[in-house]
């Protein structure tokens, strides 16, 4: 597996209190995270909602959903804990796209907007230092 899920994320499942660590500093980081999030979203929404697309737009977004899903249910390890634990399935599945697209090898155009973003799902680029972005 030579790709990530996603472009974004943060998570702070492996913070771990060292020297120096302040609890207050991490709170207030993460509150000013929180607060930015709807002004970012409403930002990319208002730059691409009457952008078009086609069936293939579509289809692509689907087979995006289903490695979506294909990493929730067998790598992530707090779906797997759920699950193993005697979770509630529904509970647990609840937040997977509500439709998914699976194709065995399947291959995007070479140089299309679908190849560009593989390029960027690769892992280990580092967005602070390159300018992949």
């Amino acid at each position: 597996m030579h790709e990530t899920r996603g472009i974004g994320g943060i998570f702070f499942d492996r913070q771990q209190p060292t020297a120096g660590f302040d609890f207050h500093r991490w709170m207030e980081f993460t509150s000013d995270l929180a607060s930015l999030y709807p002004q970012l979203y409403h930002e990319i929404i208002n730059f691409n909602h009457q952008k078009s697309y086609t069936n293939d737009h579509v289809k692509w977004q689907k087979i995006r959903w289903g490695r979506y899903v294909e990493f929730n249910l067998v790598y992530d390890r707090g779906t797997k804990f759920g699950l193993e634990s005697g979770g509630n399935t529904e509970s647990i599945l609840i937040s997977l796209p509500p439709e998914v697209r699976w194709e065995y090898q399947f291959k995007v155009q070479k140089d299309s907007l679908e190849d560009k973003t593989q390029q960027m799902l690769k892992k280990g680029i580092d967005w602070i230092k390159t300018d992949n972005h």
